[in-house]
């Protein structure tokens, strides 16, 4: 596999079925909108300490919680 580069602005990746159908749901049908709501969310996780090589139920995420509120 290549290395990233850190100053990459662009790429380019085939999307599975499943990776397509979560940004869709996450930008409310719109591809880009979803892939900038997955960066906003990992955004939150990387702030409150979540890291890759942590296993995602240590999250300990509400099942419970209301509708969330739009983002202005």
């Amino acid at each position: 596999m290549a290395k990233s580069r850190l100053d990459t602005t662009f790429f380019r990746r085939i999307l599975t079925d499943p990776d397509r159908e979560i940004m869709l749901c996450a930008g409310s049908g719109d591809l880009t909108t979803g892939f900038r709501e997955i960066l906003y969310v990992y955004q939150y996780l990387w702030s409150i300490g979540y890291r890759p090589d942590m296993d995602v139920n240590v999250l300990m995420l509400n099942p419970d919680m209301s509708k969330p509120k739009k983002r202005a």
